[in-house]
């Protein structure tokens, strides 16, 4: 099966008018981490002594990702459609790539991967993380596979409704009483 290279020719999807979805690249990188920081990890109480470490650490593993010209990984960005407008004004992103779905099995087949979806608080429920899955899913298709794999958190609701929206549902696995979880592991069929 061949694997090609993630580039703004695979993505099919109509183009709101709102935002654009295109792919990232390495001038993404500052805000990106802002998206993924907004979403996951906001500061607070808690975490505010950590927050410039785990900022630190996302944006090094995301200029990692992004320069390591990977054809099995794209990250897509949606931004405001307005030319010129700058590009800390990024709204929302997604990662599809080939991985191992459990870390405790790295060696099994490597599978399409949807991660790291995260929308901007001020700009959720218009439909932008809809159209960034949806247009994951365009650019798996073009790299020939016929399923997308993706975890959401047991807590996450939300996620979990949007998911199965989109026809993504419950996988079969062994289940670890040992070691309860606190992520499903959904799949769709492309």
């Amino acid at each position: 099966m061949s694997v090609v290279n993630c580039d703004n020719r695979f993505l099919q999807q109509p183009q709101p008018r709102a935002y654009r979805i295109r792919v990232a690249d390495g001038t993404d990188v500052s805000p990106l981490t802002t998206v993924l920081m907004a979403s996951f990890y906001p500061p607070n109480r808690l975490n505010r002594w950590f927050y410039a470490l785990m900022r630190l650490g996302i944006h090094e593993d995301l200029k990692l990702r992004l320069s390591n010209q990977n054809p099995q990984y794209c990250c897509l960005a949606a931004v405001p459609p307005v030319a010129g407008q700058s590009a800390n004004s990024l709204i929302g992103t997604v990662e599809v790539s080939l991985r191992s779905v459990s870390i405790w099995q790295p060696f099994q087949p490597r599978r399409p991967y949807l991660a790291n979806l995260a929308v901007h608080p001020d700009h959720r429920q218009q439909g932008i993380g809809r159209h960034l899955i949806l247009t994951g899913e365009d650019i798996v298709r073009s790299w020939g596979f016929h399923s997308l794999s993706l975890h959401v958190a047991t807590n996450n609701q939300v996620a979990y409704r949007l998911y199965a929206g989109l026809g993504y549902r419950p996988e079969r696995s062994a289940s670890r009483k040992w070691l309860p979880s606190k992520r499903i592991l959904l799949t769709k069929p492309l």
